[in-house]
């Protein structure tokens, strides 16, 4: 039956953007306009130079938790359990990570939306981890040949409900980032197409 739960073996054009699961996703390519000379220095030391270097780490942090979404996607075509809960626990670690990081990155000059909405966003992907996704890999784990129609429209129900989530999430930050460019002069190309949703 070999189900594709994020349909990366497809490709339509729609569909290969998914296949990296949106790992450009929402991704803005930052150009600062101007020399804003303030810095925030991060938990583990980075120093973040100017807002477009205060963004793309926050995009570099949800590019770390999108690589570990394809991890559980390869693992979800095993229809292996133990791969399955390895790669889920893996994923699940890598948020727990980041939100940590997050949560420690201080104000861009006391401005807090936009790290609130990366948080927020993180913390929804930590749930869909815990939740849905689960779910999802107890289903496959009862193997290829075992997956009913019944189970099929169950996995379909649930990644339906949870792309309409994902979509608010991604709006939320997309905004945040548009406002973040243009309070702090920065000129941005969005690439709004390649999303999780």
């Amino acid at each position: 039956m070999a189900f594709r739960f994020f349909n990366f073996a497809v490709k339509s054009k729609e569909e290969m953007k998914a296949k990296y699961f949106g790992a450009v996703f929402l991704l803005l390519l930052t150009v600062a306009c101007g020399r804003n000379e303030y810095s925030v220095t991060t938990a583990d030391g980075q120093k973040l130079e100017g807002p477009a270097a205060y963004n793309d780490y926050l995009v570099a942090e949800q590019n770390r938790i999108i690589r570990r979404f394809s991890e559980l996607n390869k693992a979800y075509e095993s229809y292996n359990r133990d791969e399955i809960e390895r790669a889920r626990a893996a994923l699940l670690n890598e948020i727990d990570e980041v939100i940590a990081a997050v949560e420690d990155l201080p104000p861009y000059e006391g401005d807090t939306e936009l790290r609130d909405a990366a948080l927020e966003m993180f913390q929804y992907y930590r749930q869909l981890a815990e939740n849905e996704l689960k779910e999802i890999g107890d289903l496959l784990s009862k193997g290829e040949n075992q997956i009913t129609e019944s189970d099929i429209d169950e996995m379909d129900r649930l990644y339906k409900r949870f792309r309409k989530e994902i979509k608010s999430y991604e709006i939320n930050f997309a905004d945040a980032q548009r406002a973040f460019a243009n309070k702090y002069g920065m000129k941005i190309k969005s690439k709004e197409n390649d999303s999780l949703s």
